[in-house]
């Protein structure tokens, strides 16, 4: 891969440096750090009931929405099987979600591991599939607070500078244009209308995470892309295996299961969620 290059105002470029810069990450910077420290209402909201208009022959869609401000928040690894009771009642953290797509095997301490690797915490994971780790992109968060968008597995010299990195993505949206030869996504050609998960990148560098509340095919969802202005826009698990949990506050119930898969008796278990924490200097919301 090129050298790193750092593009902070996209206005301008022309298509084809945008299609050349595909193989390079691409970085979306935050105003320079608050002072005094931000309140959590400031690095964390919730927007629930959004509405998409409608549009043509599709009707009006709704979704909840999380903002994140991603120079104060952390991510965890949370391992282990149905863990969505024990994630709605976590008053040490204000968001459990879907990572990147697993795989079974019996090498894994819980038989599953995912698609992608993750630097979370400190801590390395590896993918258990690094064919499906180099052929995805990743989300990643730099030590000075800055988002990213890129492709291809986790580098410890070239991405040294990353504080999180989330592997094993599908791109829905990048608006430098056509991913490189590299990326074997697969979501665009899902001609379903499932309930999607959605990582969102906005130009002022804040993370928006959100879950339609009505199922989606991709070009519907490509729709709310372009409502919410995106300047990139990755896909996590979803369908089945969409979770949004905001403890204390969009707790996992069994209707909300029910939602997720569609009415089916059953619905697919999560081997692993990725937790979010505040910065532990910024005082946590009240949940009583």
């Amino acid at each position: 891969m090129n050298t790193l290059r750092a593009i902070t105002h996209l206005q301008g470029l022309s298509a084809a440096l945008a299609l050349t810069a595909c193989s390079n990450p691409l970085y979306w910077r935050t105003k320079p750090t608050q002072q005094p420290l931000p309140t959590s209402a400031q690095v964390f909201r919730y927007y629930p009931s959004q509405t998409l208009p409608a549009l043509a022959d599709d009707p009006p869609a709704l979704y909840d929405l999380v903002i994140l401000d991603p120079r104060w928040v952390n991510f965890t690894f949370s391992s282990g099987w149905d863990q969505e009771a024990h994630a709605s009642q976590d008053k040490t953290s204000v968001m459990y979600t879907s990572g990147p797509t697993f795989e079974i095997s019996s090498k894994a301490v819980n038989g599953a591991v995912p698609q992608g690797d993750l630097k979370v915490a400190s801590r390395l994971i590896t993918s258990g599939n690094l064919a499906a780790a180099r052929q995805r992109a990743y989300l990643a968060i730099s030590k000075n607070g800055s988002l990213s968008v890129g492709y291809g597995a986790y580098d410890p010299l070239q991405h040294k500078h990353l504080r999180i990195f989330i592997g094993g993505l599908h791109v829905l949206y990048d608006s430098r244009g056509r991913p490189p030869s590299q990326y074997k996504g697969v979501y665009p050609s899902i001609s379903l209308a499932d309930i999607r998960l959605l990582y969102g990148i906005r130009s002022d560098g804040l993370l928006e995470i959100l879950e339609t509340k009505d199922g989606m095919t991709v070009s519907r969802l490509l729709d709310l892309v372009r409502h919410r202005a995106y300047r990139a826009a990755l896909l996590p698990d979803h369908a089945s295996k969409s979770r949004l949990i905001l403890p204390g506050i969009r707790v996992w119930s069994s209707s909300h299961a029910n939602w997720i898969s569609g009415g089916r008796p059953t619905i697919t278990a999560m081997p692993y969620l990725l937790r979010v924490t505040l910065d532990p200097r910024i005082e946590r919301p009240s949940r009583d």
